[in-house]
Parts: C-alpha cells; structure tokens; sequence
C-alpha cells in the first residue's frame, strides 16, 4: 500500500497554494547543494524512486487566510484550493521549480515550438506546457489575473524576483535584489546551462526524461504540523540539516517566535494590531537588511560578519574563541526572557589585557590564538516588545552603513576625500576597524574635516602597528570595540577617538621603527628583501595615488591583485639579457640580488607585464611600457636614461622620504639609507675614487 505521506512532485501541487513564511530566509543553496541535486536526478533508473528529503507543511488557518491577496482567496473559495506554509523543505521545492522552468523554457525555445502558444506544444504523452504551467507554476483566478502556486510570503521582495525573473511573469518595471535574489539567479543559469548541455547531449528524448524523473520519481516526505505547534521552534530544530541556517537568519526565527509568545495585555490596547506589527518590524528589517548585504551583487557581503558587528557596536563584546555573539544573542532573545520573573544575571566582561604578537603572519586571526579563557555568562534579562523592535530597527538602520564602509562611492554625504581616505582603508586591510568606520559614517555630529582626519588616524595606526611593527592583529581590538559602542550610543566624539589613535601610534613609534628595521632585515637575508614585505603593494599604489595630483586614475586597487602586477625594473633573470649584464658587470650575485630586492627597484604597473616583457633592456621597457603607463612608470622613465644601481638607491630614497612624510614616522636619514640595504654602494664608490654625493 502507498505511504499517502510520500508524494511525488506531480502529486505534491495540484489545487495547493505553498508560501514561504516570513520567519524562513531566502534561498540559499550554492553551486555544491545544485550540482548535487542535478547528480542526483540524471543518475537516477526511471523505474526507481529518490527520497528527495522532508517536506514540512503549515496549513493556513482562517485568521491567516483573512489576509492573503483577494486571487488567492477566489482559489481557495471557489476552486477549493488548499493554502500550506512551507516550515521546511523549501530549498529543496524552490531547487525543483527553477529546474522545471528551465526545462519548460528549453522546450518552449526548440526551433519547431517557436511561433506556438503553450497550449499548442505537447510532451510526449499529449500533454500542453499550458496545463503542466498550471499545476506548477501559475494558476487562472478571473479577470485575467494569475496566482503563483509556489512563492514568498505577502510583502516579501523575494516574491517579485522569483515570480518576473525566475517564473517570467511579464513586467513593464524593475526588480528589487538582494542578497538572496542573487543565489536565485545563480541556481537559474546554473540549470539552464546544465539543461542546455543534456540537450545537446541526449535531445528531446534526454529533456522528456529528466521530466519525468523530476515530476514523478524525486519523492518527498511530507510532515503536517498542527496549528498548536510551535513551528518557529520546529523550523529552527529542522534547519540542522541541508544547507546550515545563517546566525542572523536563526535569530530572525527567533524574534518571530518570542513575538507570538507574549500576553496579549502584554500589548495593551490593540494587541493583535501590536503583535502584528511587531513581526512586520522584524520581516522590514532583515528585508533591508538582506538588500543592503546584495547591494553589490558580484560581492555578496556576509550576513553572519555583519550580524557580529552590530552586536559589537549594540550590546558588549567580549574575546572569546568562536561563535560569542551567537551565543550572547540567543540567550539574549531567549523564551526565558518573556517570562514574568526572571533571576538577575551579569553580561559578558571582556579581559583589558592585551597581547602582542610581533612575529605573527599577517592574514593569521584572532582565532588562531585563543588565549582568552573567559566563559560567556548567561545573560538572560528581561526582554519587552519595544526592546525587539528597538534592537531590529537599529539592525536595519546599521546595514546600510555597514555596505558604505565597502562601498563608500555611493554614499552621497560623504566628500571625496572621505570617500577616497575609507577606500585606502579597506586596501591596506581595515582589520577589526569596520564596526567604527560603519558608526563613524553614521555620526552626524563631526565634521567632514573631522571625520578625514579620524580616517587617516586610523590608516596611519594600521600602517605603523600591523605594517610595520608587526603586531598581532588584534592588538587593541577590544580597546576600540568598545569605543565603538560609545561612539553608537554617543558617549564618545570623532575627535575624541581620533586622539586616542594618535596616541598609541606615537607610542608604538619607536618600537615599530625598530621591529621594521629587523624585519626587513630579515627578509634581506632570505633573498625576497622588500618584495616579501606584506605592505609593499599598499606603499607602491599610495605613492601612485599621490602622483596623480588629482588627475584620472590610471590604476586602481583591483590591477594590483594581478601577481604581475609590481614590476622589478632591474630584473630577477637579469642574466638573460646582455644590457643587464654589462650593466651590473661590476657587482656580485649578493649584491645584485639586493639591489634587485631594494625598495627603489620596485614599479606598480598600470598593466600587468607579459612574462617577456620583464626581462627586456631599460630602453625596450621604457619605450614601450613605462612611456605610457602608471605615474610612476612615467617618472621613472623621463627622470632616468639608464636604471643603473645608483638611480635605484636614489628612487628608494625617495620612497623612504615618502613613507615617512606620509605617516609621520620620524625615520632618521641614516635609518632610510640602511633601511635600503645597498651600502657596498658606497664602498665601491669609496675603492674606484668616485664621488658619493648622490648617494648621500
């Protein structure tokens, strides 16, 4: 006898309207769950079934039915359709719908069903694409509207997404995205080309087959939850499996959950109204939220690293190794904290010590070295309605910030220079400094003035401490987490902070003065000397911009993430080519390896050089590279008729007299000339009776 629990796809639709409630995130399968699912259905014998996974279903109760769209009532009314809400499974039926349209879309674009209309093209078995779109995808509801079968919950800007670019409803305007639309049109070209490709492969008859494998052999499980269960609760126990919940997407279920577990007087006057309008606070907010995190839709940004950094800037941070915040969030917005009487608890305290690291690699973390031991304590308080929606509205108000610390360009408030000073934070790696920056283009107190100066306070504070001293990377970190918070809740000023940035800077100077000199000592040592150095791509393209003076750009951050693109004038095969010899014929293979691993031998270009190109003579590279290029490929071709040993001291000269004018190191004339590790320069001159002025 059949388990009327395990349906088929075929069997699953049919006179039932699925929506996604607003307590469920987007759609979040990548490339992995996609291929696996596609693996899955062309592996599979057509006389076998797959156990697709667990459906979860929610039938509408009458109160909720009271406010869909009048199209979807008419089908419930009069066509007696049912009305489920989806608590689990929707990935794996949004994954099947998406294959299914692209697989109507293939048959729809065939050369023979070009001028039909769907009720003209049949499968096989004579059925139209006009009644398999009806069982799936839309459905007639009188006066020439449609209602999608499968979709989002009323308001969300999913639905558009899913029902104009996925379902090809026709629209005359655009469509909002976000950071889960973009996962949606990855999973419809991702199908497509698959589709296309079977087609190519096995034709009509491969299509047919898929199908039919698809629609009648890929079996679900089908759960139904009462209306007395708490379904937030299920959905975040079920949602262990497949494609992990986001931290930030939990804590949206949660919210929704605490909201239906509060008193009704709890509300007073009006409390369903309040209920209600509480859980649209929640659904408006990771709404903007996620669209802040899309924005950018080639740079998706992490909804967990924001969630972290509100918490930061909102609540107390503390240093312990993992998922803290989770854990501070959840207990902060825990069942517990609706009760009436609760027991009074202490937040979390973070440790003021601390530790540094010279020696440590630049892109290692905080993680990597769990020294603080400290437990997270319960912090459970009692939590009201006002605290959520409060808490919600400042999530909501923060992401918008938080793209702008990425993407400073489009924030019209900001002046050029703002715009430009962030930038060069997030290129020389702007570390554990983003919360501030994200609150700091919030603060409408300070000035623009006062704002670059802060901006340039911090570059110089991660130049001198990670760039060059070598610290560990969170040095400090819990120093300025917590003047982050005060700047949030404005206990603290712009100039303020800005002070406090040039005080530990100033402080540090000399120790990291000090520790640069041994570093790059070091790397001198091992024959790499400053292109081993983790800031020279930084130093090189800010000297470019400073050569600019304003005027276009001709390179910019991305052309510097091409491995060819900081060029060594003086070649590291220099042997290969006969100018190369003549010219360093007087130095030994030490010495020209110094020479070559010298600041001043150093040249970002504007375009990446071929592999031949680099071993060419001076003149070939001057005429047909440097001429045209970068700024200072330019100075660096008008200002030396030959690149001979002497003009590479000289140009690292000049560099050294930069960095140190640009951050204010205080580096002595004798330390920039060490610092440049070509001292036999001056020895040769001393034996051969030449002159060193110029190198002096």
């Amino acid at each position: 006898m059949r388990d009327k629990n395990k349906l088929a796809l075929s069997e699953i639709f049919g006179k039932t309207i699925f929506r996604i409630p607003d307590y469920q995130r987007g759609y979040a399968w990548q490339i992995m769950q996609l291929n696996d699912f596609w693996e899955d259905l062309i592996n599979l014998d057509i006389k076998h079934k797959h156990y697709t996974g667990l459906l979860s279903l929610k039938e509408a109760t009458n109160e909720e039915i009271e406010k869909i769209d009048e199209n979807e009532k008419y089908l419930i009314n009069q066509k007696h359709f049912n009305y489920y809400f989806i608590v689990d499974g929707q990935q794996r039926l949004t994954t099947s719908l998406i294959l299914l349209e692209a697989i109507i879309t293939l048959i729809s674009s065939l050369p023979d069903n070009q001028n039909k209309n769907d009720k003209a093209i049949e499968l096989e078995d004579g059925e139209p694409l006009s009644e398999i779109k009806k069982h799936y995808i839309c459905y007639p509801a009188g006066n020439f509207s449609v209602v999608y079968l499968f979709g989002y919950a009323k308001n969300n800007p999913n639905t558009d997404y899913l029902e104009y670019k996925i379902f090809r409803k026709e629209c005359s305007g655009s469509v909002e995205e976000s950071f889960y639309t973009k996962n949606l049109q990855n999973a419809q070209t991702f199908y497509k080309d698959k589709i296309d490709g079977y087609y190519k492969q096995y034709g009509i008859e491969g299509i047919l087959k898929l199908y039919n494998l698809l629609t009648n052999n890929f079996i679900f499980y089908i759960q139904y939850i009462d209306d007395d269960y708490d379904v937030c609760v299920a959905f975040e126990t079920m949602n262990n499996r497949g494609k992990a919940l986001s931290n930030l997407e939990l804590l949206k279920n949660r919210l929704i959950y605490l909201t239906s577990l509060y008193k009704e007087q709890t509300f007073g006057e009006n409390p369903a109204g309040n209920r209600s309008a509480l859980r649209n606070s929640i659904n408006k907010a990771w709404i903007e939220v996620y669209k802040q995190l899309g924005r950018n839709s080639s740079h998706l940004l992490s909804d967990d690293e924001f969630l972290r950094a509100h918490w930061i800037m909102y609540y107390t941070y503390s240093r312990k190794k993992g998922n803290d915040y989770k854990d501070f969030l959840l207990n902060k917005f825990s069942y517990r904290a609706i009760y009436e009487n609760i027991s009074e608890t202490t937040e979390i305290n973070s440790s003021d010590q601390e530790i540094i690291y010279p020696e440590r690699m630049i892109d290692q973390t905080e993680e990597e070295y769990n020294y603080d031991k400290e437990k997270v304590i319960d912090n459970i308080s009692k939590i009201t309605p006002e605290d959520i929606k409060t808490y919600v509205e400042s999530l909501q108000e923060m992401a918008q910030y938080w793209f702008y610390s990425y993407y400073p360009e489009v924030n019209t408030n900001l002046s050029e220079e703002e715009i430009n000073s962030i930038k060069r934070l997030n290129y020389i790696g702007i570390n554990y400094f983003r919360p501030l920056i994200a609150v700091a283009i919030k603060d409408n107190r300070s000035s623009s003035e006062e704002k670059l100066k802060f901006y340039k306070a911090i570059e110089r504070f991660i130049f001198v401490n990670f760039r060059m001293a070598q610290y560990f990377s969170n040095y400090k970190s819990s120093e300025f987490y917590r003047i982050t918070k005060d700047l949030y809740y404005k206990k603290t000023t712009i100039k303020k902070i800005t002070e406090d940035l040039e005080y530990y800077t100033n402080d540090n100077l000399m120790d990291a003065r000090t520790r640069f000199e041994s570093k790059i000592t070091r790397l001198f040592e091992n024959g790499t000397g400053f292109y081993g150095w983790s800031g020279l791509k930084y130093f090189l393209y800010i000297y470019e911009e400073h050569l600019s003076k304003k005027k276009e750009r001709k390179i910019n951050w991305n052309n510097l993430q091409n491995k060819d693109s900081i060029e060594h004038i003086l070649p590291q095969e220099y042997s290969k080519n006969p100018y190369w010899k003549k010219m360093y014929n007087n130095f030994n293979e030490n010495q020209i390896n110094s020479l070559q691993s010298s600041l001043g031998n150093f040249l970002v270009l504007s375009k990446p050089a071929n592999s031949a190109l680099k071993n060419y003579d001076y003149q070939t590279k001057k005429n047909k590279v440097y001429h045209e290029g970068s700024y200072s490929e330019i100075k660096v071709s008008t200002e030396n008729p030959d690149w001979c040993a002497e003009n590479i001291y000289k140009r690292g000269l000049e560099l050294m007299n930069f960095m140190n004018n640009t951050y204010n190191l205080n580096i002595d004339e004798e330390t920039k000339k060490k610092l440049l590790h070509l001292d036999f320069l001056k020895e040769k001159a001393t034996t051969n009776g030449v002159s060193t002025n110029n190198q002096d």
